[in-house]
């Protein structure tokens, strides 16, 4: 069973999209534009509308990282946990809250939060819409970083 998400047939795709060994890129749009974008899998018959999951699209081998769009007035969406994943939630605009567990964060333009691997999380919008970015890596795997994982050229 595939695991991963692709672009639906009616979703905006990237354009100028570079997949080599050294890098990948691609255009995305503005982060308002997140709204035309939807993924799915369709071994599981699920779709997400106004989200852009990176990982396969980009060939990254670290961490899943995917934007979104919420609009106001929908209760909370995809509640769930990971079993080895942490998460970090970065506010790019807008207002609303972060479900861990039975605790609400509240979170606005600029807010950035962490989930545990093992705690249930959700997140939905109390403003007109909300855009996010949501960073998932392994738990604990950071070993070196920034200048101990850095050489200096």
């Amino acid at each position: 069973m595939d695991t991963t998400f692709n672009f639906a047939d009616n979703s905006k795709k990237p354009e100028n999209l570079e997949q080599q060994t050294t890098y990948s890129s691609a255009d995305f749009g503005k982060f308002n534009e997140i709204t035309e974008y939807i993924m799915e899998n369709k071994d599981i018959n699920l779709k997400c509308n106004s989200k852009l999951f990176l990982n396969k699209v980009l060939g990254l081998t670290g961490a899943e990282i995917s934007i979104s769009t919420i609009p106001a007035g929908e209760n909370y969406l995809g509640k769930h946990k990971h079993k080895e994943n942490e998460e970090i939630y970065i506010i790019l605009s807008g207002e609303g809250c972060i479900l861990v567990n039975e605790k609400e964060i509240k979170v606005k333009e600029g807010s950035i939060a962490r989930v545990a691997a093992g705690n249930i999380r959700a997140i939905k919008s109390i403003s007109d819409t909300m855009t996010y970015i949501c960073i998932q890596v392994k738990e604990n795997s950071l070993k070196n970083y920034t200048l101990t994982d850095a050489e200096m050229l």
